[in-house]
């Protein structure tokens, strides 16, 4: 296994003309100009969700952890409830609902304008056990019904679970497979996720597994699937042909691939590598913006965005980044925006990639995470932040 310590880019959520960069503190960037509106201290680490001019914030500081929620245009709390255990991701927002996962596998509902906890359920029978539940993503919201996975801990097992959003009650359970830390998609009454080695579709009421495809023994996932017009598309990297390094030493490369599969039945439709000639890993999540298909990926030294025709995997453009760690890209209205780990959010003219913007909105490490690599899932292990 080989163990990384990387600063993460800037968690980055699109508002309307403002794009809101998580690092340190929260940024506000105006879409057009890329110029700070505002900025709000935040005390820990933050991952963001927002909706109807709140940001609503999953806070980590260790031992201590909140769900905030913010005015948006002058960052005062509305709200702060305290957690239990670390907050896993950001916020999922549904009608007048917080849910929020811990990575200890505790569900949280809270009531979106004042905070008030609604229900709280456990992932696992016995949460102090050493069969507990282990979440890495937030909770994911179909009408009524709340869906998580989570791996027990001491073993290999991974499971789907669906709850009731009113209640909290659990409607059913089912194993998955294999292991998985990626957040899930939908369409056509059906659940999408992808698993360490391979994509799968199942049955939104009952969680069978109605179709799975499968990366093969040197391919790993690097992302939660993309859904659109009977697509599922994903990014994934495989281990490139081993090269002689100067010591005489078996070097063993990953190419980043980005791929499309058939939702009805996962068959493969096209399949690329990220950056074309470029020799491109780790990508980040696609993202289906104006009807492109952009993904990001570290190329060499740098980093390297990418544009893609999503009916057929056509290569449409390219540009270079610093940072070795990219988020993954949001956009709308003829822009893209992606971040790195230098705390650089960057905005692209969505058809041919001229670089628009630049702005720096951290300048020292604020959010760092620990990258193992190995043949089991890719995990991002949080570090706590630090002493002030």
């Amino acid at each position: 296994m080989q163990t990384l310590s990387t600063t993460l880019p800037p968690q980055l959520v699109l508002a309307g003309s403002t794009l809101y960069a998580s690092q340190g503190s929260i940024y506000g960037l105006d879409t057009t100009t890329g110029k700070v509106r505002r900025q709000y201290a935040v005390s820990g680490t933050a991952a963001l969700a927002f909706a109807r001019g709140t940001l609503y914030l999953n806070v980590n500081r260790h031992p201590d952890s909140s769900v905030q929620a913010l005015r948006a245009h002058d960052g005062s709390t509305l709200w702060s409830y305290q957690a239990a255990g670390q907050l896993a991701h950001a916020p999922t927002l549904a009608r007048n609902g917080v849910y929020v996962s811990t990575v200890e596998g505790v569900l949280y509902a809270l009531q979106a304008r004042i905070g008030r906890l609604l229900w709280r359920s456990s992932l696992a029978p016995d949460p102090s056990s050493s069969f507990g539940a282990i979440v890495y993503t937030s909770p994911f919201i179909i009408n009524e019904t709340l869906y998580i996975t989570y791996i027990t801990k001491e073993s290999p097992n991974c499971f789907i679970t669906a709850f009731h959003t009113k209640e909290g009650r659990r409607l059913w359970q089912t194993p998955l497979p294999d292991s998985s830390s990626f957040p899930l998609a939908a369409a056509d009454e059906r659940i999408f996720l992808s698993t360490t080695r391979g994509c799968l579709a199942i049955d939104r009421h009952n969680g069978s597994v109605l179709w799975r495809h499968e990366l093969g023994s040197q391919g790993q996932m690097w992302s939660a699937p993309v859904v659109m017009d009977d697509r599922v598309y994903v990014s994934f990297s495989e281990e490139a042909a081993p090269s002689v390094a100067l010591s005489d030493e078996m070097k063993h490369e990953q190419q980043a691939f980005i791929c499309a599969l058939r939702a009805r039945d996962g068959a493969l439709l096209w399949r690329q590598a990220v950056g074309g000639i470029s020799a491109a890993q780790w990508p980040t999540v696609a993202a289906l913006i104006g009807g492109v298909l952009c993904v990001g990926a570290k190329s060499g030294p740098d980093s390297i965005l990418s544009a893609y025709q999503p009916a057929d995997g056509a290569l449409l453009w390219s540009s270079h980044l610093s940072g070795t760690w990219l988020s993954s890209p949001v956009g709308a209205a003829g822009r893209v925006y992606i971040s790195d780990n230098n705390g650089v959010v960057s905005a692209f003219r969505l058809r041919d990639g001229q670089l628009l913007w630049q702005t720096v909105v951290a300048t020292e490490a604020q959010s760092t995470a620990h990258l193992s690599v190995r043949s089991s899932p890719i995990i991002l292990l949080p570090a706590s932040p630090p002493e002030p």
